[in-house]
């Protein structure tokens, strides 16, 4: 506490100039619930947003995969970027290494490709209450939200994209939950492409907007492997276990993003015929 008054840590501590300092605070739901359970009461400075959450491994099993990863490359990974857009959007990793003469270098792959990433698109490594989480649903505890956009010109398919809002890019959803929340995008959006949807629609492909990711029996055997032998065993069973993931990656990373989206568009067409 101040030793001047009892408004806390934020206090400047300034004599006759006692003020409170604007917080943002971003995280998981679990992790802004568990702010606001130590707080006690909501705060005017304190901003919090939180994200569409999957689920979360264990810090451990990450920076297992990162050392792992890092000796394939030959060097020490340095960075590590799970949505890189460099090249546009998709799940696209981007590793920045300094190999062996501490020479900065950098790797663009497909994720789904790396066995850290498929087995977290597969809900296979999370925390295990994860798959009952309380906070994967329509009430959200954040004064703002943030996610994919997944299926928007599904929702909008006369949208044209010359517009600002483009699958090549990624469209991205704000979920307002609070008058907070409203303020804040309000006093920001000029600085975006701003279109004013519903929620049913951005939930419709985002599972976690009303139920929990689901559990699989894969977890325990990929996480007591981990626990026996090391990720190095895990990422074995990956190369061994899921070839056909491999291939379809691996080409699907060689064609050119226009070709894929003209292909997942006459795909959709024959799908709803």
């Amino acid at each position: 506490m101040c030793e001047k008054c009892d408004w806390g840590y934020l206090c400047t501590g300034k004599k006759r100039s006692v003020g409170w300092k604007k917080c943002f605070f971003s995280g998981t739901p679990c992790q802004i619930a568990g702010l606001k359970q130590y707080l006690k009461k909501d705060y005017e400075n304190l901003l919090t947003v939180d994200i569409i959450c999957h689920g979360v491994p264990s810090k451990r099993f990450f920076q297992s995969f990162m050392e792992d990863y890092g000796k394939k490359l030959g060097g020490t990974i340095t960075e590590f970027y799970f949505r890189d857009k460099s090249k546009g959007q998709g799940m696209i990793t981007r590793s920045v290494y300094k190999n062996k003469n501490g020479e900065q270098q950098e790797k663009i792959i497909v994720g789904n490709l790396l066995s850290y990433f498929n087995f977290f698109l597969r809900s296979f490594t999370y925390r295990k209450n994860c798959y009952s989480c309380p906070f994967a649903s329509e009430k959200r505890v954040g004064d703002l939200t943030l996610g994919d956009f997944w299926g928007f010109h599904e929702e909008y398919p006369s949208y044209d994209e010359k517009q600002g809002l483009s699958n090549g890019k990624g469209v991205s959803c704000i979920l307002v939950n609070t008058n907070q929340g409203k303020a804040t995008l309000e006093q920001c959006e000029g600085q975006f492409v701003l279109m004013t949807s519903d929620f049913e629609k951005v939930a419709r492909h985002n599972d976690q907007l009303h139920s929990p990711s689901k559990y699989s029996p894969k977890r325990e055997q990929i996480l007591e492997l981990y626990q026996k032998e090391g990720y190095e065993a895990v990422d074995r069973y990956f190369h061994k276990n899921y070839k056909k993931d491999i291939l379809k990656y691996t080409v699907s990373g060689m064609l050119p993003k226009g070709l894929k989206r003209n292909i997942k568009k006459m795909a959709g067409k024959i799908k709803n015929k």
